[in-house]
């Protein structure tokens, strides 16, 4: 960081590791929440849920490779349509002294983001599946007529194939896993309980984290091969 940690934050690096480090700690801080679920697995009435939630989990990042196909073909086609637009407007967002935003612009500030890269345009289809963006984002400066209806036609095809045909596929696969699971609720709780408790049976290791970096006598016995035998038996 240097000499901006005695400098307010806002007038930090946008990628200041301090930055960073917060936004891995808070993501880890979800996980370490989340792992409470995994616990649920020992409970009668808990573990069937728990067992389903992670079936449906799997289901959506199988959906999520077909999904992610149809937001970048589409987003793909509104940038290349959009993107000339979308720079006009940022260049009248920032017409400010020294290139700072114009306050009177603010239309021209709010929109210019939406289509003015690949990535942009990208979170604005992923954004409007719930709802997030409206028809007034396409009122580009300068846009002609032709081409604010293709693109509109586009985001109206986008919208019926993600919300009628995909979102529904969605809940379709959901269910589908939730009902297998259900049908045998009582023989896959059992299975995920003792999966649970033979995962702190195993070895593992002798110290939790972070000591774990901190090299033991068990460490170097499994380096150079010296594996214990206890339990096992001798075939003549």
């Amino acid at each position: 960081m240097g000499m901006d940690a005695y400098q307010p934050r806002e007038n930090w690096h946008p990628y200041d590791p301090m930055l960073i480090a917060e936004g891995v700690f808070g993501a880890a801080n979800i996980f370490s929440f989340l792992k409470m679920v995994h616990i649920f697995s020992v409970n009668h009435h808990l573990g069937p849920i728990q067992i389903s939630l992670g079936r449906m989990v799997y289901d959506i990042m199988k959906f999520f490779f077909i999904y992610t196909l149809v937001l970048f073909a589409f987003g793909c086609g509104m940038n290349q349509m959009l993107w000339y637009y979308a720079e006009m407007d940022k260049n009248i967002c920032y017409s400010g002294p020294g290139g700072t935003p114009n306050p009177e612009e603010d239309k021209s500030c709010d929109i210019w983001r939406r289509f003015a890269n690949l990535f942009e345009t990208s979170q604005s289809l992923f954004w409007a599946s719930f709802g997030l963006v409206e028809l007034e984002s396409f009122e580009l400066t300068g846009v002609k007529s032709y081409t604010r209806f293709w693109s509109l036609l586009m985001f109206g095809c986008y919208s019926v194939i993600n919300i009628v045909v995909l979102l529904n596929l969605l809940i379709a696969m959901m269910n589908h896993s939730y009902e297998i699971i259900s049908e045998r609720s009582d023989i896959e709780w059992k299975f995920a309980r003792s999966k649970l408790w033979i995962s702190y049976f195993e070895d593992g290791g002798t110290v939790p984290p972070p000591f774990n970096i901190i090299p033991t006598p068990k460490a170097f016995k499994h380096l150079f091969g010296c594996r214990s035998r206890v339990g096992t038996l001798s075939v003549k």
